[in-house]
């Protein structure tokens, strides 16, 4: 027998097995994976790829925080634009009911009975109520005429006053006025459009 030494002057980096059936494949990859495993610097790779992935989680949280941020904007945004468009179409639908209402009423296609009628309807008891009307009103006020003739409701007397404009009425009772004016009306229309569901 015959005994040999071999000295290298540098490390051993790996040992492989080597495979008498000449196949060397499985012992290099079973080699190289426990060299993986001893060698230091893989645990510096892996230390690596971790602080990459957590920056990565990091910076998706907070693109998506700003992207939550963005929607919460977008839907204030939205919210805004819907009820100032709102507003705006509510002012409009006014604007053109004043419009067309001031037009009929100049052309003179209305009726003051029911005006009228829904002014004393606020009148408790109407008693000694007196009802201003336009003189253009006064003529046309069927309630106006039974008045002349003694027909009118007890305590209720019509006079003719140019101050008033036509459509309106003004009654005069002793708790106070009542009146019953075109521009209160839309207002109070315009209220109750402007009122949230």
């Amino acid at each position: 027998m015959i005994d040999a030494t071999v000295q290298i002057d540098a490390p051993i980096a790996s040992v492989r097995p080597v495979d008498p059936s000449g196949n060397e494949t499985a012992g290099r990859a079973t080699t190289e994976a426990g060299d993986a495993a001893q060698d230091p610097g893989s645990g510096a790779a892996i230390d690596q790829a971790r602080q990459a992935l957590q920056a990565d989680r990091e910076a998706l949280a907070s693109a998506t925080a700003a992207l939550v941020s963005a929607l919460q904007q977008t839907a204030g945004l939205t919210e805004s634009v819907v009820h100032s468009a709102e507003q705006q179409i509510v002012q409009l639908a006014i604007d053109v009911a004043r419009k067309v209402l001031m037009q009929e009423i100049q052309a003179g296609r209305y009726e003051i009975d029911p005006i009228v009628q829904a002014a004393l309807s606020q009148v408790p008891g109407r008693q000694e109520v007196v009802v201003h009307l336009n003189p253009d009103d006064f003529e046309c006020c069927g309630q106006a005429r039974q008045g002349e003739q003694g027909d009118c409701p007890a305590g209720v007397r019509f006079v003719a006053d140019p101050s008033v404009r036509p459509a309106e009425c003004l009654l005069q009772t002793p708790q106070g006025n009542v009146q019953s004016v075109v521009e209160e009306h839309l207002g109070e229309i315009a209220a109750a459009l402007r009122e949230p569901e």
